[in-house]
C-alpha cells in the first residue's frame, strides 16, 4: 500500500516565512533519510524494496541454491515484517474516508480516493492481518489450541490463510487502479501551474511545479508497477494452484521498481 495520496498527513511542512516567500532550510542527507524511515510508508517502503530484492535473487536460477535459499528466507521475514508496520492500516483507511477524502479537489477525485481507502486501506488490511493471524495460530501445536481449531475448521478458515492474503490482492489492485488516476489528475494540476508561473515570469513558483511534477511521477510509478503485481498475487489462490499470472522474475523486478521509485519520492518530500 500504498496511499500515495495521504503524503501530506504524514510529512510535516517546514518553512521559515519571509516577507511573501517560504525558505525551507536544506536538510543533511542523513537527516532527511531518518525522517523519511520516520514515517510508516517511508520504513515500509524500504521494507518493501528489501522484500522485492529477495524475490529477485529467488527468481534467479543463476544465482547459486544456498544464496537462493538464504534470500528466500530474509524475503518471508521481510514480509512478514511489513504486515505488523502496518497492523495500523485500517483504522487509517476509516480516517481517509471519512477526512480526506471530502476534502478531494473534484466530485472524481472523492469519489476515487473513497475508492482507494475502502478497498485499499480498510478491505485490504482487514483481509491481510486477518490471513496473518490464521498464520500465527496455524504456527501452534493444534493439540494445545484444540477449541480455536475447531472454531477456524467450523468457519472454513483453518487452511484458508493464503487465499484471504489472495483476495487482499484484489482490494490492493482497485486501490492501485484509483492510485494511477489520482496521480494523473495531480500532475495536470502541477503542468498547469508551471505554465501558469511560466507565464508570470515566477521562477520560484516553476520550480516548485517541476519538483511536484517529479514526485507525482515517481508516485505513479509505483501505481502502474502495482496494477500488474496486485493481479499476479491475487491469482495466487488454492483454485489455481497458488500459481500467479506473472514471471517471478517479472513480479519481483515490478516490485522493486516500484518500491525504489516511491521511497525516492517520499525521501524527496522530507527535504
Amino acid at each position: 500500500a500504498r496511499l500515495e495520496v495521504e503524503e501530506e498527513r504524514f510529512v510535516a511542512k517546514r518553512g521559515i516565512k519571509t516577507g511573501m516567500a517560504v525558505v525551507v532550510p536544506k536538510k543533511q542527507t542523513l537527516t532527511q533519510l531518518v525522517d523519511t524511515l520516520n514515517t510508516l510508508w517511508g520504513s515500509d517502503r524500504v521494507l518493501r524494496t528489501g522484500q522485492f530484492a529477495a524475490n529477485l535473487i529467488v527468481a534467479s536460477p543463476e544465482v547459486s541454491a544456498e544464496n537462493r535459499a538464504l534470500a528466500k528466507a530474509f524475503g518471508a521475514v521481510f514480509g512478514q515484517t511489513r504486515y505488523m508496520c502496518r497492523a495500523y492500516g485500517t483504522v487509517d483507511g476509516l480516517d481517509g474516508i471519512l477526512n480526506d477524502a471530502p476534502k478531494a479537489a473534484t466530485p472524481s477525485e472523492v469519489a476515487a480516493k473513497t475508492i482507494l481507502y475502502t478497498f485499499g486501506g480498510v478491505g485490504y488490511h482487514l483481509l491481510e492481518h486477518a490471513a496473518f493471524i490464521i498464520m500465527i495460530i496455524r504456527r501452534c501445536d493444534e493439540k494445545l489450541i484444540p477449541q480455536t481449531k475447531e472454531w477456524l475448521v467450523r468457519n472454513g478458515l483453518w487452511d484458508k490463510a493464503d487465499d484471504l492474503d489472495a483476495y487482499a490482492q484484489w482490494c490492493w489492485f482497485i486501490d492501485s487502479c484509483a492510485g494511477v488516476y489520482l496521480s494523473l489528475r495531480a500532475y495536470a494540476r502541477a503542468e498547469a501551474a508551471l505554465r501558469a508561473a511560466e507565464a508570470a515570469g515566477d521562477k520560484d513558483g516553476a520550480r516548485r511545479a517541476k519538483y511536484e511534477m517529479l514526485n507525482v511521477c515517481l508516485d505513479m510509478t509505483k501505481s502502474l508497477c502495482d496494477v500488474p503485481l496486485a493481479a499476479h498475487y491475487g491469482a495466487m489462490t488454492s483454485g489455481r494452484g497458488y500459481r500467479g499470472l506473472l514471471n517471478p522474475r517479472a513480479a519481483a523486478l515490478l516490485g522493486l521498481v516500484g518500491s525504489v521509485a516511491q521511497f525516492y519520492s517520499r525521501f524527496r518530500k522530507c527535504a
